[in-house]
């Protein structure tokens, strides 16, 4: 076991160990737990479960929800007790074989293991269209296109594009659309948060996701749309 002071050691210890489980405190000095995620999140490689540990009431703050947005997988309110943690550990530490057997409940039928491989965006006179490419761990590829001679901005285009790969990854049993993709100034950081709609088996069901904004907006754009997509899918 392996512990850190903060932020900026927990992410310099995690470039050369890789633990079953992090416990991640949300709230502390310097970096603080949701930066951490945030620049996990945007390295496209695989992170251990992570528990977020907050002392704020979730509905009040939006603190919780926000972590699990970006990527933790339990959050657990402080003060909690040994129990409460243990239960919370057995809660994410499934087994490998598990995960890739069973997956989350939605469409559990879908092929897991989707990553975003690329982005790019082609002008031609009055036109301009976006392309996206994700890409199966079996080697599979699924490129996504939008605008063309529909007009799209910077942000939407590669959002559209991404929808558009994963209608291909997931099929015609489920329906995706893109309701929003917009800038938010969250709690200091500047973030894309994506709004999704998925019809499943009559049902419709409402995905945010989210991911930081960097220099590559393209990027950033498509990953917030992977990350609402997640929610249900179970894709990544």
């Amino acid at each position: 076991m392996v512990s850190a002071a903060d932020g900026a050691e927990a992410l310099a210890l995690l470039e050369h160990n890789t633990p079953d489980l992090i416990l991640l405190d949300l709230f502390m000095s310097g970096m603080d737990g949701l930066e951490v995620l945030r620049r996990l999140g945007v390295t496209g490689n695989p992170i251990p479960p992570v528990i977020a540990l907050t002392g704020y009431v979730d509905h009040q703050y939006g603190v919780g929800r926000t972590a699990e947005l970006l990527g933790a997988k339990s959050v657990l309110l402080k003060p909690f007790t040994k129990e409460q943690l243990e239960r919370a550990i057995a809660s994410v530490l499934r087994p490998v074989d598990a995960e890739s057997t069973s997956p989350e409940p939605g469409l559990d039928w879908v092929p897991r293991r989707v990553i975003f491989v690329g982005a790019a965006s082609l002008s031609t006179g009055q036109t301009r269209q976006f392309n996206v490419q994700l890409k199966r761990i079996t080697g599979e590829s699924f490129v996504g296109a939008a605008g063309g001679e529909t007009p799209m901005s910077e942000l939407r285009g590669p959002a559209e594009a991404t929808v558009d790969a994963l209608r291909k990854v997931v099929g015609k049993a489920a329906e995706l659309t893109l309701k929003g993709l917009l800038p938010v100034d969250a709690m200091g950081q500047n973030v894309f948060v994506a709004a999704l709609e998925v019809v499943h088996d009559n049902r419709t069901h409402r995905l945010f996701g989210v991911s930081p904004v960097t220099e590559d907006r393209m990027r950033a754009a498509a990953l917030a749309t992977m990350n609402a997509a997640n929610r249900f899918l179970g894709l990544g």
